[in-house]
């Protein structure tokens, strides 16, 4: 229930998030039983454009039962192999950081810098979109492998991260 109140949050006014919570132990009942039957298949995205700080960006979106699927595998599989390896500095998605977090590191390091050298810095914005499908699959594969132990369950990771839905 914890990871379908995420899915829902700024969301519950759309008829797709209310059709999903009218059906939720339904949708977790078929989609448990589906995976442990080994025939649980990723669903198709649907394609979005926005503007975010004047850049285009394409985004595939995907449906809110996905979204479920998506924060199980992220903060029970994914965030226990990766996080021991991120730097101190990464907030975005991880719980107690976030924005506000990132933007204190930033103000702290900038103070940090104009303390030491007297000259003033810049922040570097860096943009790691398409990271893990221009990543090496292989790698990835391998830190799986290493960590987690049912196969199907890697194919269905690594179908989130690699494939493109939409050929956008």
């Amino acid at each position: 229930m914890f990871y379908a109140d995420l899915c829902c949050k700024g969301v519950a006014f759309k008829h797709s998030t209310q059709n999903f919570k009218l059906h939720l132990f339904t949708n977790i009942v078929t989609t448990c039983r589906n995976i442990k039957d080994n025939k649980y298949a990723v669903e198709k995205t649907y394609p979005l454009i926005i503007n975010e700080r004047g850049k285009i960006r394409y985004i595939e979106a995907p449906l809110i039962k996905e979204l479920l699927i998506h924060k199980v595998l992220t903060n029970e599989m994914l965030l226990p192999i990766y996080y021991p390896h991120f730097a101190y500095d990464t907030g975005a998605c991880i719980k107690n950081k976030g924005y506000k977090f990132a933007m204190d590191r930033v103000v702290k390091k900038l103070s940090n810098w104009y303390r030491k050298y007297k000259l003033n810095g810049y922040v570097g914005l860096l943009d790691y979109s398409n990271f893990f499908p221009a990543a090496s699959h292989l790698t990835i594969h391998h830190i799986h492998k290493k960590h987690l132990l049912n196969d199907y369950i890697i194919k269905i990771i690594e179908d989130y991260l690699f494939v493109c839905k939409n050929g956008i």
